[in-house]
């Protein structure tokens, strides 16, 4: 952890006022210009009192502006990913308006700290418990650590229901669709209530209340989202074929992604269903999990991938992420090794994958792990990888603790 960050995780301060809500409610004036934002359960707004807590789905890079705009009488501190304040600019913004850091998938005391002087004060916390960005528009894990947050801070907790986002921007997009985007407020626990239940019931209901399926909301709404390239970053999601399982084929071309092995089209209608004229998925939610039970199915025990990386790790004086060394990454059923160059010396870090649990990846950029507070990020040579180290270690991971 470098010298610059300490400031951030020791200290978190109260929203500032005038930066606050020009950044969030601009943003949101932005948005509902060019979207049909609806707000539900506003009775729910109307009674939230200091301190709380409030929890939101995240499918998409926006959703703390759905969650929190509604909720304009409240400053809200953000509890937000190690990531945002590696680059020193946006890191001193987010501390301004009250954000403060997380590693992500590994204890945080500092964190745990911070969420504890804001409650004392009176203040309101946001978390996205899912902890990364969905990549195919619904839950796949919610981080059980929050569950004992909740639990140990013991004030009312509320949760943001935010559908349509996904299809707004979703992860591997670059772009912003046209479209439908609701919000809706759950009262999930009172302060009274967290102090009868056992940890277990907390996890169990938070699990329940923050599980989401983007395309079953569209089945009941079927509201369509306007684009050009609709299909415009999915190569960089979708690495294998469905129909020849060929893998690191796919390129798409404004509302189209096709396999160059098979020549296999899919169209991507403005509701975001998949046509072909051969059998295969046909939402992106399907596609993604035929790729991950592919894996399942056909990656044996002793199976590897190894991949020529740039690893990258945030600059000491807060400049973003530098280069810091060339290698090799290798990924198995017990781990991810990375072997090369840091900082001119040869070295080998080994990452337990039951430690690390899962691996984050950006579409066309790269794939991170947190580790002993520190973090990495690499870059493979074949950049459409990225997903793959996600998927594999998700699998793994399931192995583990199978």
């Amino acid at each position: 952890m470098h010298r610059h960050f300490n400031r951030y995780k020791n200290k978190v301060r109260k929203p500032n006022f005038f930066l606050y809500y020009f950044l969030l409610l601009g943003s949101f004036w932005i948005l509902k210009l060019l979207l049909h934002i609806q707000v539900k359960n506003k009775e729910i707004i109307q009674k939230m009192n200091k301190p709380f807590i409030l929890l939101f789905n995240h499918p998409s890079k926006l959703d703390f502006i759905y969650a929190y705009a509604p909720l304009w009488r409240h400053r809200i501190n953000t509890m937000a990913a190690y990531y945002y304040f590696c680059q020193k600019n946006v890191g001193d913004l987010m501390h301004l308006v009250g954000a403060y850091p997380k590693t992500l998938f590994s204890p945080d005391l500092s964190a745990i700290k911070n969420t504890y002087k804001i409650v004392k004060r009176k203040g309101s916390i946001g978390i996205s418990p899912e902890g990364r960005l969905s990549p195919h528009g619904a839950m796949e894990s919610v981080h059980l650590s929050t569950a004992k947050l909740i639990q140990k801070m013991g004030v009312d907790v509320y949760c943001a229901h935010i559908h349509g986002s996904y299809f707004v921007f979703p992860k591997w997009a670059k772009n912003i669709r046209r479209g439908l985007i609701e919000i809706e407020y759950e009262h999930l626990f009172t302060s009274e209530i967290l102090e009868k239940l056992e940890l277990k019931e907390i996890e169990n209901r938070l699990v329940q209340a923050m599980d989401y399926n983007e395309y079953a909301w569209q089945e009941k709404k079927q509201t369509r989202y306007k684009s050009n390239n609709l299909a415009k970053g999915l190569e960089y999601l979708l690495y294998r074929c469905p129909v020849c399982h060929e893998m690191y084929t796919l390129e798409t071309n404004g509302n189209e992604i096709s396999c160059s092995h098979c020549h296999t089209a899919f169209a991507l209608d403005s509701k975001y269903y998949l046509h072909s004229q051969e059998k295969g998925p046909t939402t992106i939610k399907e596609w993604y999990e035929f790729q991950k039970e592919y894996e399942r199915k056909n990656i044996p025990d002793d199976f590897s991938l190894r991949s020529p990386v740039v690893l990258k790790m945030p600059d000491k004086q807060g400049k973003g992420f530098i280069e810091v060394g060339r290698g090799m990454t290798t990924i198995n059923a017990e781990e991810l090794i990375y072997q090369g160059l840091l900082m001119g010396e040869e070295t080998k870090i080994s990452f337990p994958i039951k430690k690390i649990q899962t691996i984050l990846f950006g579409p066309n950029e790269d794939f991170e792990v947190y580790h002993e507070d520190e973090f990495y990020y690499f870059v493979p040579e074949n950049i459409k990888e990225c997903v793959r180290y996600t998927i594999l270690a998700d699998v793994f991971y399931e192995r583990v603790v199978k």
